[in-house]
């Protein structure tokens, strides 16, 4: 779950079963210098009240009352899995969901982000996807945005490291910027983006796991059943903070 493990996102607790947030629609940066006694300039900052809703991601699977009493250590690796699985499925929401449903409304969203714009054909480099990112990496600086972490496909991470070894992207960095690597990001996409100050993970409830032998006929059957859980959402305040979009030059 490299997205929450490096916090990006933001993670704040919430206990709310919705989150209503301001999204922020245009920001015009007036600030500037006054003489004293002079009138102070008004910037241009518009909201628009937003709603997400938090979703529960969850999975169960049984095993037998004789592995949980006779292989202890057996047992404790599945609910690890469980754990492991409802993580997993909660990046992936959190890269790509696509919102229809009990699906979080993702990162990767279209309301979400900024698409780069950036044409391949003026890349004008064999490297054309480091080209890329840091063409985006300047458009953001540009906006007064400065970017704390580019979101890739691990496949894609792997590509670029092979294309171009020698430089400081072997160690994790890309002009500068951490790379964060997640499954849940398709192949061929990527962000860029001030995550920290864009967006929020929600976590209404973290992961839990329980066990019960009461379920169906577990009684009979010597069974028990194995339930993990999570509960969560996503905002993204500020959608000009990320940008990205097509990684792969044609």
């Amino acid at each position: 779950e490299s997205l929450t493990r490096e916090r990006l996102p933001v993670t704040l607790p919430t206990s709310s079963n919705a989150i209503e947030y301001t999204r922020e629609a245009t920001f015009v940066n007036n600030a500037a210098e006054v003489l004293e006694g002079g009138a102070k300039p008004e910037s241009d900052i518009t909201f628009a009240l937003e709603t997400s809703p938090v979703r529960t991601i969850a999975h169960w699977t049984k095993i037998s009352r004789q592995l949980a009493d006779d292989a202890p250590a057996l047992a404790a690796y599945i609910n690890f899995r469980m754990t492991y699985g409802v993580n997993l499925r909660a990046e992936n929401q959190i890269a790509t969901g696509d919102g229809v449903g009990a699906n979080l409304t993702g990162l990767f969203d279209a309301t979400n982000y900024t698409a780069h714009g950036i044409a391949n054909a003026a890349l004008g480099s064999v490297l054309k996807k480091h080209v890329l990112i840091r063409k985006v990496i300047a458009q953001l600086q540009s906006t007064g945005y400065m970017a704390d972490a580019i979101l890739l496909n691990p496949i894609d991470w792997a590509d670029m490291q092979i294309e171009d070894a020698t430089t400081a992207n072997v160690k994790g960095i890309e002009f500068g910027i951490p790379v964060v690597q997640s499954n849940g990001v398709a192949q061929d996409t990527f962000l860029v983006g001030a995550f920290q100050q864009g967006a929020t993970i929600h976590n209404r409830q973290g992961v839990v796991v329980e066990l019960s032998e009461s379920d169906s006929d577990n009684f009979t059957k010597n069974l028990i059943t194995v339930r993990a859980e999570r509960r969560l959402g996503l905002t993204v305040e500020v959608p000009a903070a990320l940008m990205g979009g097509d990684l792969t030059p044609v």
